[in-house]
């Protein structure tokens, strides 16, 4: 399920507190990662979801110019919670 602003602001400010920089995304890279973010040593990009979603590795693959090393994580948010269930991609 396509995820809300609300879901996506409250990821980026998670990552934040995590100690990434969260850069401004005009539209999903690749059409499924909402959130890209970086610190002195590791390149994140986070989907965020709304309830179940496939965790294929194909669509959740790294996007063409990224490095191999980059962390890919799914938030999946359900109802109200104040953190969402998280799935580490790579």
């Amino acid at each position: 399920m396509i995820p809300d602003s609300s879901d996506i602001e409250r990821t980026s400010a998670i990552v934040q507190c995590a100690g990434y920089r969260v850069i401004p995304l005009a539209e999903p890279i690749g059409g499924v990662w909402h959130v890209l973010a970086v610190n002195g040593h590791h390149l994140l990009l986070v989907a965020v979801s709304r309830g179940a979603v496939a965790t294929d590795n194909v669509r959740h693959g790294h996007p063409h110019s990224f490095p191999s090393w980059t962390t890919r994580l799914i938030h999946r948010w359900h109802g109200d919670e104040a953190l969402p269930a998280v799935q580490a991609v790579s």
